[in-house]
């Protein structure tokens, strides 16, 4: 294959390497999730970029480029032709388009389902969450709930403040989800890099320093490798205290699912101490805690060995 950053799930095969029952394998294990090429108009960005959840919505934009689907959404296609997203990490966001406030797409439009907006920051240059489509739904205006409450105070009500409420119906800005279909999925070669051992990178390690090449060999222990590549992917250039402040937002959030450690490996992450707790179920070869010290290490390490696969 052309070596390319993003390629279709259907140009793999079952003579590629890897092949395509590979790539299946692995996202039902959580060890690597889709991306999708869209073409979606009206998409809300999410400021904050740790978590895909937010309650700060920024511009409204249109966008036809890839984005990375998390682990569920990903796990759905293995069993069904399509699946509805209602959110997404954009990857290429010098291929935003048309970027505007809300307002400017829905004038009537009321905001009540976010608690911050943010109408005039800027589209971030760099990867970020988003909603995968704005709409508007019309809701019950004020008049009709207060004509509800008096109803439920005094068991009637004003026939002709009931009609006017009736007609106080309002739009309400609100994310909705777009349809993506197997056709539209990719998968991110660095994804792919951080899982199989391809022949010309092993070729490459070879030409590398042989103490280089030990660490390189000694880092593929347990799955910490596996999520700062994954942070690495959205922030090639962070720093390794900024890596530790994403993922320990990720594991403190509490949510059912994960972007960057899709497996569920760390248990806590304790900031005081700057240590990160294990899972007990990883392998006999794998530590049960790491300490910042060792964090710091190997973000150094996973950012030579990118430095080497991608000259």
């Amino acid at each position: 294959m052309q070596k390319r950053r993003f390629y279709r799930l259907e140009e793999f095969t079952t003579t590629t390497s890897p092949t395509k029952g590979d790539l299946l394998n692995a996202v039902d294990k959580g060890k690597l999730t889709y991306c999708a090429l869209v073409d979606a108009k009206a998409v809300g960005s999410l400021l904050g970029q740790s978590k895909p959840i937010s309650s700060t919505l920024g511009q409204l934009f249109d966008y036809k480029g890839v984005v990375k689907l998390s682990q569920k959404q990903s796990q759905a296609f293995n069993l069904q032709e399509s699946a509805e997203v209602k959110t997404f990490l954009v990857l290429e966001p010098e291929k935003v388009s048309n970027a505007r406030r809300h307002d400017a797409e829905f004038p009537k439009a009321r905001v009540r389902l976010f608690d911050k907006v943010r109408a005039h920051e800027p589209i971030s240059g760099k990867p970020f969450w988003a909603y995968a489509k704005m709409g508007e739904q019309a809701v019950m205006g004020d008049d009709f709930k207060d004509q509800a409450k008096d109803f439920n105070a005094t068991g009637s009500f004003d026939l002709f403040k009931a009609f006017d409420a009736f007609r106080s119906v309002e739009q309400e800005l609100v994310p909705m989800a777009i349809s993506i279909n197997q056709k539209q999925l990719m998968v991110d070669s660095n994804g792919i890099d951080s899982l199989f051992v391809k022949n010309d990178t092993v070729e490459k390690e070879t030409q590398a320093p042989k103490q280089a090449d030990k660490a390189l060999r000694s880092i593929n222990r347990y799955p910490l490798n596996d999520i700062l590549d994954r942070l690495l992917d959205v922030h090639p250039n962070a720093l390794s205290d900024q890596l530790w402040v994403l993922l320990s937002d990720e594991v403190k959030s509490n949510s059912d699912e994960r972007v960057f450690d899709v497996g569920f490996a760390i248990d806590d992450i304790d900031d005081e101490e700057r240590v990160i707790y294990h899972v007990r179920r990883l392998t006999s070869h794998a530590p049960e805690t790491t300490s910042y010290d060792s964090f710091k290490n190997i973000v150094s390490r996973r950012k030579k060995r990118r430095a080497v696969t991608s000259s």
